[in-house]
């Protein structure tokens, strides 16, 4: 499969990796699961590929939610830990998203900017009614507010590390990695950060839902409609969406130009 990415000239390879199953009670990374985190990341460096590392599959208040194989004893005992974006669980996520970060910025503070950060994967508050779809309404204001706490904690831990990562490219998501929560500036900010023009605003986008995502959708799509319906409308959606906000924020994605290439 490795051979048939390269050979198919895929530049970008989201890399996304749970890692609160494979932690012990102070949050540190079991060294065989990194070691074998860090040997893929660098196999896709080594073909001159770009990387994106995250924090994925941790948005949740309850550690043992997947009886983690590393050590399902102390999971199964604490219930407030990784990543849950509200007052409740606010602390305890800053604390969560701090640790991972810093072990992570510190086992590749030498890689050079192929290497990108995603602070985490769609932060949300699983199981609410908001869990994927924003409203404005209070609990999605205090989500938001969570998430930009969180996410500055991320670009603190990562810039801390020194080496190349005082000048990484950082994307960071708002609820969901929703473009219209990321749009409340109200309550969602970007971090603060020591290095200039390196953050990114992380946008999933799945349009048209009926075609990206409805599994309950038995229709058949031929190649022209997938083409239109589906990557064009996207694109649309997404385009408009940042159009909008820089015209009422332009400083919010300047430099982002997406179809720049990162230097090195």
């Amino acid at each position: 499969m490795q051979s048939d990415i390269i050979q198919r000239k895929v530049l970008t390879v989201r890399i996304p990796v749970s890692w609160h199953n494979h932690l012990d009670s102070d949050f540190n990374i079991n060294e065989e699961w990194l070691g074998k985190v860090s040997e893929i990341v660098n196999y896709a460096l080594s073909q001159d590929m770009y990387v994106i590392l995250n924090i994925h599959h941790d948005c949740e208040k309850s550690s043992g939610f997947t009886s983690p194989d590393y050590d399902p004893e102390w999971a199964a005992g604490n219930k407030d830990c990784y990543i849950y974006p509200d007052n409740e669980h606010l602390e305890s996520s800053i604390k969560y998203v701090t640790k991972i970060w810093e072990q992570l910025g510190e086992e590749f503070k030498d890689c050079d900017n192929h290497l990108v950060f995603e602070t985490m994967n769609e932060p949300r508050q699983v199981g609410n009614i908001h869990e994927w779809w924003y409203a404005d309404d209070e609990c999605c204001h205090e989500a938001l507010e969570c998430i930009t706490q969180i996410n500055q904690a991320a670009v603190d831990a990562i810039r801390k590390t020194g080496g190349n990562n005082s000048n990484r490219y950082i994307m960071v998501p708002a609820t969901s990695a929703k473009a219209e929560a990321a749009m409340q500036s109200k309550y969602f900010k970007m971090p603060e950060d020591s290095a200039k023009d390196r953050l990114i605003l992380s946008v999933h986008a799945y349009e048209p839902f009926d075609f990206s995502m409805n599994k309950t959708i038995t229709a058949k799509y031929d190649v022209i409609m997938i083409k239109l319906s589906g990557t064009v409308q996207a694109a649309v959606y997404i385009l408009n969406i940042l159009l909008i906000k820089r015209k009422t924020e332009n400083s919010y994605i300047k430099n982002t130009n997406s179809t720049r290439e990162i230097p090195r």
